[in-house]
């Protein structure tokens, strides 16, 4: 039987060939490490659901794609774990602006 031990939700150990699901002493801060049975193939960094006490590989976050421009704005991008999605945030760009002020790239006296 493969038992893994989860930290955090997190499979954090896999003990291979187990005969039974081991028990462990309490961790130095007092903690009682939890042991649970789980499929071959398992791996480190798995998720632990606690509801149903399966572990499923975690969601890959997907690749950030290429960022649209808009003049005169930076874009920022971030993952929004709610919606598993890439977002894009436009800030004014500070160049942008200063580039304004001087009459964008031409001299000015």
């Amino acid at each position: 039987m493969t038992v893994a031990l989860i930290v955090n939700n997190k499979v954090h150990q896999i003990l291979l060939d187990q005969p039974s699901v081991p028990v462990w002493p309490p961790f130095p801060n007092g903690q009682i490490p939890l042991l649970v049975q789980v499929p071959d193939g398992a791996e480190q960094g798995w998720d632990y659901d606690e509801e149903s006490g399966q572990v499923t590989a975690p969601r890959e976050i997907p690749p950030q794609p290429s960022l649209p421009e808009k003049p005169g704005y930076a874009a920022q991008g971030y993952f929004d774990e709610e919606s598993w999605e890439w977002k894009v945030d436009y800030v004014p760009d500070p160049a942008f602006a200063a580039g304004v002020l001087d009459g964008i790239g031409g001299e000015h006296e």
